[in-house]
């Protein structure tokens, strides 16, 4: 997630951030001292400045509307104590929105992160003999479907597919590897009739096989939900992912 994004759901979404109800103003004005990322108004006429970045912007934004009163509000995913005394010395309001809150705000509203976009892993050399071996396996390959995939248990416990997904999210280490989850939440928990995707069928499958020790507790978990929803552990070899 980049800040690009968060700007995005905030300005979109601003309703699941804030109590407050705001409407939008005007996004990313510029001055010399730079730009505000984001500003808001109430429904008393207030201008509500939300900053991403360090550095404040109120003077701008003053000067143009001097009529209006005008708000700061700093967001960050965590704002230490020193910071937060700080910006009460100013009279600077901070809001803390979790990385995670974000996320959900994007399952819910299915808002795509394309700074999480997987990347394809890089081809590596092979030799001859594995090329012949591999080129009559994938002649095996293309005799099955791809179409066919292991048909979902439709009886999953829910309840238990969410306690799975946020141990999952508790235990992988970057943004990007969190959207199995939100695609399993947005498959699986958010639709009226569950139906789960091709594409997540083969990010979990993708998941449930890792050689990289950083990603083994997420393999670990993975494979549980991988049980729970098709009784078995997704071979990502058959699967051709």
């Amino acid at each position: 997630m980049v800040e690009k994004e968060m700007e995005d759901l905030l300005w979109n979404h601003p309703e699941k951030f804030f109590t407050e109800r705001l409407k939008q103003f005007r996004r990313q004005p510029r001055s010399a001292v730079g730009r505000a990322d984001l500003v808001f108004e109430d429904r008393l006429g207030r201008l509500w400045i939300v900053e991403l970045k360090k550095g404040t912007y109120f003077g701008m934004v003053k000067n143009e509307f001097p009529s209006k009163p005008v708000e700061l509000i700093v967001v960050a995913n965590r704002i230490p104590p020193e910071r937060r005394l700080a910006c009460n010395h100013y009279d600077i309001d901070c809001c803390e929105i979790s990385e995670k809150k974000f996320y959900d705000v994007a399952s819910e509203v299915g808002y795509q992160f394309d700074s999480e976009k997987a990347l394809p892993e890089p081809a590596r050399p092979v030799s001859s003999s594995e090329a012949s071996s591999r080129s009559a396996r994938d002649h095996t390959y293309t005799s099955r479907s791809l179409s066919t995939l292991p048909p979902l248990d439709a009886s999953y416990d829910r309840q238990k597919l969410e306690a799975l997904i946020r141990t999952f999210e508790s235990v992988v280490r970057r943004g990007i590897d969190r959207s199995l989850a939100v695609n399993l939440r947005k498959d699986l928990l958010e639709r009226e009739i569950p139906m789960i995707r091709r594409e997540t069928i083969l990010q979990l499958a993708r998941w449930c096989k890792t050689n990289n020790p950083l990603y083994w507790d997420g393999m670990e978990i993975a494979r549980k939900i991988s049980v729970l929803l098709f009784g078995k552990v997704l071979d990502r070899n058959e699967l051709q992912t």
